[in-house]
C-alpha cells in the first residue's frame, strides 16, 4: 500500500511539528495574502465604483441647486426683462415713426423758409437699416445769413424727434450771405426698404 506523506517533502519536517513562531507566520501571512487578493481584485473596483457614484450624486446636487436658484431668480429676471422693455420704448420714442417721415422732412424745409434761407438743392442719401431703427440722409444747401444758419440748426436740434445734421461745409459769399452744405440724418423707427429716396426729394420739394 502507497502511502503520501508530505513532510517527506518539506524541508523542515510536518507543520504541525514547526515551532508555534512559525505556525504563526504562516498563518499570519496566509492571512495577508487572502486580504490583500481580496482588495485588488474586489474592495479596489468597488472603492471606484463608489467614488464614481459620489461624484454623479455631488454633480445631481449642484445641478438641482443651480435650477433651484435660476427658479428662485426667475421673477426678478422678468421683472428686470420689462424694465428692459420699458427702458428700450422710452429710447425708441425719440426715433420717427415710418408713416411720420413725409412730416419731418416737411418741419425741416418749414424751419429753413421760417429763418429766410434758401433751399438751394437737395440730394437724396443713403438709407442703412439697422435692426432696431433705420437712418436715412438727406443732403442739402442752404443759403442766408450766418445767424440765419444758426437759428435754423438750433430748431433741428429742438425737434422731438433725432435729426443731426453732419458733414457741415460753410463757404462765404462776396454779399455776406453764408452757403451751407450739410447731410441731415433721422433715425426712423422699425425698418423698411420700399421708400425711394425719389420721394423724400419730391417730399421736400414740395414744402418749399
Amino acid at each position: 500500500m502507497i502511502s503520501f506523506r508530505p513532510e517527506r517533502f518539506l524541508p523542515f519536517g510536518h507543520p504541525a511539528d514547526w515551532p508555534r513562531a512559525w505556525q504563526a507566520l504562516i498563518c499570519f501571512g496566509a492571512l495577508a495574502l487572502v486580504v490583500l487578493l481580496g482588495w485588488h481584485f474586489h474592495l479596489q473596483p468597488d472603492m471606484a465604483r463608489l467614488a464614481r457614484y459620489e461624484q454623479e450624486e455631488q454633480a445631481l446636487k449642484n445641478t438641482y441647486v443651480a435650477k433651484i436658484k435660476i427658479t428662485a431668480s426667475l421673477p426678478l429676471l422678468h421683472q428686470q426683462q420689462q424694465q428692459a422693455a420699458d427702458a428700450l420704448r422710452q429710447v425708441q420714442q425719440p426715433l420717427v415713426a415710418q408713416e411720420e417721415r413725409n412730416t419731418l422732412l416737411q418741419d425741416i424745409a418749414s424751419a429753413a423758409r421760417t429763418h429766410g434761407l434758401l433751399l438751394e438743392s437737395i440730394r437724396p442719401g443713403q438709407m442703412e437699416i439697422k435692426p432696431d431703427y433705420t437712418s436715412y440722409a438727406i443732403g442739402m444747401r442752404l443759403s442766408g445769413y450766418y445767424h440765419a444758419l444758426g437759428s435754423f440748426a438750433a430748431d433741428i436740434a429742438a425737434m422731438p424727434y433725432i435729426v443731426t445734421l453732419n458733414d457741415l461745409q460753410l463757404t462765404v459769399n462776396a454779399d455776406g450771405t453764408v452757403v451751407m452744405d450739410v447731410v441731415a440724418v433721422s433715425y426712423h423707427r422699425g425698418t423698411t426698404a420700399s421708400d425711394s429716396d425719389e420721394n423724400s426729394d419730391v417730399s421736400l420739394r414740395r414744402s418749399q
